[in-house]
């Protein structure tokens, strides 16, 4: 599979995921499913920045995204940064309880970092300039850190329960909202 083909094959999943946002969002009669979504589908933003590093930028005329640039890194080094970006953050870390904000201010430190330790390691093999690695760093660690303060004190969870109770009691429509929502 070439370099062109992984990138078409990311557009095309990033282009029917958008068609299936904007027909569940249509169908929805409860404008908290939009909400839920995405608090908790993290990845078209993860998509976002791992098109980003391989050179794509959105195109708002034509609504895809368009080859820009070279690749900022090598595919190998994109997959491994893309696939630990989703171990760190994914629904289950959204919905968790962290109790204590310390807690998470450690947690994103630590992974920031790691992050920008293997990064700069990186960079400086593949002579990447300072100040795009720095953008690269800042984008994904925002967006870590987001993510992290959804599950402080389980506020996400919180309030996503009285709705789901909700559609429990709403029968079949709602059994298919929440298996939609993957509860």
């Amino acid at each position: 599979m070439t370099e062109e083909d992984t990138s078409d094959d990311l557009v095309n999943d990033i282009k029917e995921e958008q068609n299936y946002d904007a027909a569940y969002g249509s169908m929805q009669n409860n404008n908290n499913f939009s909400i839920y979504k995405i608090q908790l589908d993290v990845d078209q933003e993860i998509k976002k920045i791992e098109m980003n590093m391989k050179g794509f930028h959105w195109n708002y005329e034509n609504e895809s995204y368009t080859k820009s640039k070279d690749s900022v890194f090598p595919e190998n080094i994109v997959n491994e940064i893309i696939s630990n970006l989703r171990i760190r953050v994914n629904p289950n870390n959204i919905l968790s309880f962290i109790n204590d904000e310390k807690d998470i201010k450690l947690s994103v430190m630590q992974y920031g970092l790691d992050l920008t330790d293997y990064l700069f390691l990186i960079g400086c093999k593949y002579k990447i300039s300072r100040q795009i690695l720095d953008m690269i760093v800042t984008n994904i660690m925002t967006f870590v850190e987001r993510a992290d303060y959804r599950a402080y004190k389980g506020k996400t969870m919180q309030n996503m329960s009285p709705n789901l109770k909700t559609l429990a009691r709403e029968g079949t429509q709602g059994q298919q909202d929440k298996e939609k929502l993957n509860f």
